[in-house]
């Protein structure tokens, strides 16, 4: 593991940048990739509360202003099966959001095995996406996996299938970056 500076290449192929809650991922994605990439971030956060809201604005204001920025906090499979052949890095910010967004959105819908199992299938559909794309798809997932388990069971539904996801993602990514207090370490290259 090393904390020297990371720097992204355009010939590289899929990345996962992994760390806990305001960790500095969203914050790195803006000196980890040169800003004369062709970029489109697929952002997942539900814009409606405040503090959320500033903290997207904010985002958007440090990367570049020729950086493509999709909202799509439900539809990220079709989002990304619609830029499959896109000559655009694809950042999709943050993959934990959605999976958040996804449990939301069936409680009540579905039981809990019937969500479990909606939710592993969707996850499936989206790393095919990844694995398809030409291009570098470069994905942003927070890890769960140190904090106390939940008393509330859809939190812990949300713990255990993103730690599910991030294990998956991290056996398709050749490279994966651990931020840890905004600092960036390679965990895999």
């Amino acid at each position: 593991m090393t904390s020297s500076p990371i720097k992204f290449s355009n010939n590289m192929s899929h990345c996962l940048i992994l760390g806990g809650a305001y960790a500095g991922k969203s914050d790195f994605l803006s000196t980890f990739l040169e800003h004369d990439y062709a970029v489109t971030i697929l952002g997942t956060s539900h814009q409606n509360a405040e503090p959320l809201t500033r903290r997207v604005d904010d985002l958007k204001e440090k990367r570049p202003s020729h950086w493509l920025s999709i909202d799509t906090p439900l539809d990220l499979e079709t989002e990304l099966s619609s830029r499959i052949d896109s000559d655009h890095i694809i950042i999709i910010d943050s993959l934990s959001q959605w999976l958040a967004n996804v449990i939301v959105s069936r409680i009540g819908k579905y039981s809990s095995s019937q969500m479990e199992e909606s939710i592993r299938l969707e996850c499936h559909h989206i790393l095919q996406q990844i694995k398809k794309r030409k291009k570098a798809t470069v994905v942003v997932s927070s890890d769960f996996s140190q904090s106390m388990p939940p008393e509330d069971p859809m939190a812990r539904l949300l713990r255990s299938e993103n730690g599910l996801l991030n294990q998956q993602l991290a056996a398709l990514c050749p490279q994966i970056i651990l931020m840890t207090a905004g600092i960036p370490q390679y965990l895999k290259s």
